[in-house]
């Protein structure tokens, strides 16, 4: 089987979210997703700007090695071309084998590189310029970055953020208790991140902010 970002934003969401839209008429509907299931969520609300009226990155940012803090770019670097090569050469990528990611479909491993080695999108079997879009995404978006995050360090959704020169973006970075969180094991007591997206969601999306919207575009 072979798929990649394609098939994620232009099969499967495209799919799901109208449904889920229409179930939640008369409400605000958003997209919350983890990880780089966050860069889903902001480049299908980018192509489908009337579907979605908010994003929520948790744990997100861009993949880009010239992102990542000066002293980890190299080895950044080195390893996202070493994935490229093995994903090429075996035409999947065993991630499952190999300790990182899991058993991935060429397509998606050649499309996750790309971003991540030049800082742009470019999507195997579609011709959407993703990062012009972005610059049009006019929405609410909140990307929570969580300190101590090896992954997805607060430059990296920095990085992303800089694309989104229309919408209204808030970013917050949270501490654990601990001192540092883990980018996915803050799942076990997620409960301080999701307070911080629920007091976002009631600010942005209130009767009284969303008349003060409407109010500004009539003017």
């Amino acid at each position: 089987h072979n798929f990649g970002y394609n098939e994620i934003l232009n099969v499967d969401l495209a799919s799901i979210v109208p449904t889920l839209r229409a179930e939640a008429a008369g409400h605000a509907f958003m997209l919350a997703s983890h990880s780089l299931g966050g860069q889903f969520a902001l480049l299908y609300a980018s192509r489908h700007r009337s579907e979605v009226d908010g994003v929520v990155l948790l744990a997100g940012g861009s993949n880009y090695y010239g992102a990542m803090p000066r002293g980890k770019r190299f080895t950044r670097y080195v390893g996202l071309r070493t994935v490229r090569t093995i994903d090429q050469v075996l035409r999947f990528f065993p991630g499952d084998k190999l300790g990182f990611g899991g058993r991935q479909p060429l397509n998606m491993i050649l499309d996750w590189t790309y971003e991540a080695l030049t800082g742009k999108y470019r999507v195997k079997g579609d011709a959407t310029d993703y990062d012009r879009d972005l610059e049009q995404l006019d929405m609410p978006v909140l990307m929570v970055s969580l300190r101590g995050d090896a992954l997805v360090p607060r430059p990296s959704a920095d990085y992303l953020a800089r694309k989104l020169t229309r919408a209204q973006v808030a970013q917050i970075e949270l501490l654990a208790e601990s001192g540092i969180y883990h980018h996915f094991r803050w799942v076990k007591q997620p409960e301080r991140i999701l307070a911080q997206v629920d007091q976002w969601i009631g600010v942005q999306f209130s009767p009284a902010t969303r008349l003060g919207v409407a109010h500004g575009a009539r003017n």
